[in-house]
């Protein structure tokens, strides 16, 4: 029996909106299939699209959490066909997106999301410039604003006047705005929300650590503080200041003090953020330190920990911010600075449900912390779980193998799993085993840590070769390896 949870929404025809809540939709009728299988609310939430169309609404907003896949929404709001039939378009034509953001990284992520959909026209557009006299001559069916909040921006209320009657349709996790303007949509449409999304599996619950402000403007000694005392407690880590200088002196100081970390300052170009992005993902650095580089509409693999070394005004910006690691590969942990003299905005207020809340204070120059609401059961380990989530996601652990190796060592599992796979003999019908083939195996360091027992894998990387060449002798006598 299908589960449904009953809402109230109060609109021109009344209509009871229990089918669009369901949690067993009949799949959406699509022009194309796709490769990600579409989740309930999204189907959903498309549902819910096309019936406030057909009311004749025209600025329509989806407000759903960061790492819900607000961006495959719009890719199946495009594709359907039912939205489609409801805009009046021409089977037999392309249905023309306009896509708008305010930064050159979304329109790329659009451009990788709607690769391969040959019946979507999917012309990009920057907040900042106008659009183009041909692209208004052609005409479009359907817009699309991501991070919808700035919608407020003076660059895309000059653009409204160019959008004309065509039904505008936005996205973004949260609609809150620190300046108090007001972000004008007829309707919201929220297909899940961010405590039914932490349930469900779909984003990470994460643990706050709230580390009490001394009220300094500059937070670097701070963070170095805190860090020199818990970097053993972190794992894979993006550090938000509020300033270049305080990214400086932080990126210094993990240098000399041989903490892996880079540094993004504010005219650090994409290909240095995609190369800072993927150096942290694959454990290369355990620190990506940055002011607000980091920030909308960009995926973290394997981010473990989010150190928040300012204050907010803003729920909006630091729910951002928070959610750069709230994916559901790794759990997340929040380190944010609180000064209990400001009226600053806590994670707790952005993150509804968590695993645990920890205060963490200096005292007589000395650092102490306990427990205020839950549990937290990877205290003392995130240093090394980070590796274990690399190793799951990735496939192989930077710490005893580097990517190539791990490819080479991939290519030759294949090739030996390729000839130890049963033959079908077509003449017999009967099945023949390769004969196995005797060859000599390289031991990798991963091999060796995996084979290790439990007591002896976290004094592996601070062995001698020497040790390590004894320790895989004995292994392998053992029959371990």
């Amino acid at each position: 029996m299908k589960e449904k949870r009953r809402i109230q929404i109060s609109s021109k025809g009344k209509d009871t909106l229990n089918i669009f809540n369901d949690k067993n939709p009949e799949p959406l009728s699509l022009v194309q299939n796709i490769d990600k299988e579409p989740r309930y609310y999204q189907i959903n939430g498309i549902r819910k699209l096309n019936h406030f169309l057909k009311e004749g609404h025209k600025r329509l907003l989806f407000i759903m959490p960061t790492g819900t896949g607000k961006t495959l929404v719009s890719k199946l709001c495009a594709l359907s066909t039912d939205i489609r039939e409801t805009l009046k378009i021409d089977k037999k034509k392309k249905i023309r997106v306009l896509f708008v953001v305010h930064k050159k990284r979304l329109l790329r992520q659009a451009a990788q999301e709607f690769a391969g959909c040959p019946d979507v026209e999917l012309i990009t557009q920057s907040t900042y410039k106008s659009i183009p006299q041909e692209v208004i001559d052609e005409g479009w069916d359907i817009t699309f604003i991501d991070e919808a909040h700035h919608e407020a921006m003076m660059s895309i209320q000059n653009l409204l006047d160019e959008l004309g009657d065509i039904p505008i349709i936005g996205f973004t996790a949260n609609p809150d705005r620190g300046d108090s303007l007001v972000i004008k949509f007829e309707k919201f449409i929220m297909p899940i929300s961010k405590e039914e999304a932490i349930k469900e599996g779909y984003i990470s619950e994460p643990g706050v650590n709230t580390v009490v402000d001394t009220g300094k403007i500059d937070k670097t000694d701070l963070t170095i503080s805190l860090v020199k005392r818990y970097h053993k407690h972190m794992g894979n880590c993006i550090v938000f200041f509020r300033t270049n200088n305080e990214c400086e002196k932080f990126f210094q100081w993990c240098i000399r003090n041989t903490l892996t970390a880079q540094w993004l300052s504010t005219e650090s170009t994409e290909d240095m953020l995609d190369q800072a992005l993927d150096n942290l993902s694959k454990g290369h650095i355990q620190f990506l330190i940055n002011c607000k580089k980091v920030d909308e509409g960009i995926d973290v693999l394997n981010c473990t920990d989010v150190i928040l070394a300012r204050q907010f005004g803003s729920k909006a910006e630091k729910e951002q911010l928070v959610g750069r690691a709230i994916r559901p590969d790794t759990p997340c942990t929040i380190w944010e600075f609180q000064n209990p003299y400001n009226d600053s905005v806590e994670a707790v207020q952005v993150i509804g449900s968590y695993r645990f809340r920890r205060l963490l204070f200096v005292e007589n120059r000395i650092w102490d912390d306990f427990i205020i609401e839950g549990f937290d059961d990877e205290w003392g380990l995130a240093s090394d779980l980070r590796f274990e989530y690399i190793k799951r996601n990735l496939g192989y652990d930077p710490r005893f193998e580097t990517e190539e190796e791990a490819l080479i060592r991939k290519r030759e599992q294949a090739k030996e799993d390729k000839k130890e796979s049963p033959v079908l003999n077509s003449s017999t019908n009967n099945i023949k085993t390769k004969e196995k083939v005797k060859r000599k195996v390289k031991v990798t360091g991963r091999m060796i840590y995996e084979a290790a027992e439990d007591h002896i894998k976290p004094l592996i990387k601070t062995m001698t070769k020497e040790e390590i060449k004894e320790l895989a002798k004995r292994l392998i006598k053992e029959g371990k390896l």
